[in-house]
């Protein structure tokens, strides 16, 4: 993989029993807001469902939505991920930034 393809790069070095990864190119951070969004968006779904004594059907979308965001982050991260190098080796060459 190029590095151009790489959106998420390791938090911590090889080794480190965490493995976090943080985004280290612009689609990185599109995608970790849209994660995001459509966290907030499910829960405003469920507080206005419940609002309207609809609570189990706000409760069902909002674990149907989240279930598929996170789906869909945990499959791009994955599949877009440097695990070699981390944050830091990023930021020092300035490179996995689209352009």
């Amino acid at each position: 993989m190029s590095e151009k393809d790489v959106w998420f790069a390791r938090r911590f070095p090889v080794g480190n029993p965490r493995n976090a990864l943080a985004p280290v190119s612009r689609e990185g951070w599109i995608v970790a807001w849209v994660f995001v969004g459509a966290m907030v968006l499910a829960a405003l779904i469920f507080i206005y469902l419940t609002y309207r004594e609809q609570f189990a059907t706000g409760l069902i979308l909002f674990i149907v939505i989240s279930m598929a965001a996170g789906i869909f982050f945990v499959v791009v991260a994955s599949k877009r991920s440097d695990l070699t190098r981390t944050l830091e080796d990023y930021k020092q060459t300035g490179s996995g930034k689209s352009t």
